[in-house]
């Protein structure tokens, strides 16, 4: 979910798929209640990056391993402007 600081879904925010070493691999827009997902991926590492109006970009690595489970290794899956 791409959430603002106070934990508010940001609808219609640009969410970027990176591979590990950043290469865009695909683009969604996140839905009405911030929500997002990114089909048929292979484990491995990959990087989100969020984009809002408003917020700075923020990016989250995140590790998919063999079963699909995603543990952030880096701050939260949002837009906050700091």
């Amino acid at each position: 979910m791409v959430l603002d600081p106070s934990g508010a879904a940001i609808a219609g925010a640009d969410v970027i798929l990176l591979s590990g070493d950043g290469k865009e691999l695909s683009r969604i827009t996140s839905d009405q209640d911030g929500s997002f997902h990114f089909e048929k991926l292979a484990a491995g590492t990959y990087k989100i990056q969020a984009q809002a109006a408003g917020f700075r970009d923020t990016i989250v690595e995140v590790k998919l391993g063999s079963r699909g489970n995603i543990s952030p290794s880096s701050g939260a899956a949002d837009c906050p402007a700091k």
